[in-house]
This record gives C-alpha cells, sequence and structure tokens, in this order.
C-alpha cells in the first residue's frame, strides 16, 4: 500500500470516529456500557469496511494489479512477424536424444512460405518448405498435425530452453526462446510419428 493511500485511510477513519461519537445521547433504558459497547462495535465495522475498500484500491492498480499478474496456460513460445505468426511452439525431449517439434505457424493476411526452423543450429528434419496460406495453418504434432518435424541430435533433457529461429520466404526471421518438455503426460506420444516415418537400419538394407 502506498504512503498516500495510508494517510487516506487515516483521514477516513478519524472523520468516521467523529460522526460516530456525534451520535445523540440514548434513552435511559439503555445503559451506558451497552451504547459504549454499540459505538464501538459501529467503529469496528466501519474499520473493517474502510480497510476492504483500502486495500482492494492498492491492489487494483501498480504492478500487483491482478490483470498483470495473468500468466500463460501453456510454456510455448510466441512471436509474430508480419501476417506470420507462431504459436505454442515447443520440443519435446526424444529418447534418442532429438527433439520433436510442436506448434502452430500460420499466417492472416498474405500467402507465405515457411522456408527452415533451427534449433541451437541444428535445421529441422522435415519437408520444408512449406507453404502458408492464408487461414490454413500448418500444425506440428497432435491431434490436428498436418507436419511433423524434429531436430536430430539436438540432446537437450527437459526443463532447459533453447534458441529457435523461424525463417520465412517474405516476413522477417523470428528467433524465440523455446521450452524443451519431457515425453510424458500429454506429450506421450509426441515424435512417435517422425519415428515411424523414419527406416530403421535393419530396414533400410
Amino acid at each position: 500500500m502506498r504512503v498516500g493511500s495510508l494517510a487516506t485511510l487515516e483521514s477516513l477513519f478519524s472523520a468516521y470516529s467523529r460522526s460516530v461519537d456525534s451520535l445523540p445521547p440514548m434513552s435511559s433504558t439503555f445503559s451506558f456500557a451497552k451504547f459504549g459497547g454499540a459505538k464501538r462495535t459501529i467503529g469496528a465495522l466501519g474499520l473493517s469496511a474502510l480497510l476492504a475498500i483500502s486495500l482492494t484500491g492498492c491492489g487494483a492498480t501498480g504492478s500487483d494489479a491482478p490483470t498483470r499478474n495473468i500468466k500463460k496456460v501453456t510454456d510455448g513460445a510466441e512471436g509474430d512477424s508480419g501476417a506470420a505468426k507462431v504459436r505454442d511452439l515447443l520440443i519435446v525431449a526424444q529418447p534418442d536424444g532429438s527433439g520433436a517439434l510442436v506448434g502452430t505457424f500460420l499466417n492472416d493476411a498474405t500467402a507465405d512460405q515457411l522456408v527452415s526452423i533451427t534449433a541451437n543450429g541444428i535445421p529441422l528434419a522435415s519437408s520444408l518448405p512449406l507453404p502458408l496460406i492464408v487461414n490454413k495453418p500448418v500444425i506440428f504434432s497432435g491431434d490436428s498435425a498436418n507436419a511433423t518435424g524434429s531436430f536430430p541430435g539436438l540432446n537437450q533433457p527437459a526443463g532447459n530452453r533453447v534458441q529457435v529461429v523461424v525463417t520465412f520466404a517474405t516476413a522477417a526471421p523470428l528467433t524465440l526462446n523455446v521450452m524443451v518438455r519431457d515425453k510424458t503426460d500429454y506429450f506421450a506420444s509426441v515424435g512417435d510419428a517422425v519415428a515411424s516415418a523414419t527406416p530403421s537400419p535393419s530396414a533400410s538394407k
């Protein structure tokens, strides 16, 4: 609470106390002790109300305001480069040390092209470039996925962050700080499609 707010509270309570003290005398059927107790009760209720109002006011603005403390629901990184947009971008660590890409790439104005994606300098193993048609997102991993890709040899454990650079045919490149997640829970199946599409050494002979 700011000093100014505290001074305002003290001033309000002082004025409230004077107004309670100025109440007319009670009937003789009421004892002074009872009247004094009533005044104390009224004063306590008034103080509680003033404190509630003052504390509510202090929390409504400034760096501690509730609207300033809203946090993102996911760990996914986001960024815009003109009409090209990246949403909920993250990497899921795989048992072989690679990292499967999760995220949505789209544009809402002029058709573009997703040219390349790197993580810590490692290119994404995927069918790039991919067209970014207006209002038709490119989605890596998940139930609505229409693309797959991974970063071979990334070797980053869950909890680390890596630098991901996204380049487009028209829009300026985007550099994002992206979280690496475990291949568990919601992300348990992420990367399976990439692995199944990669031929095993024995199958290639």
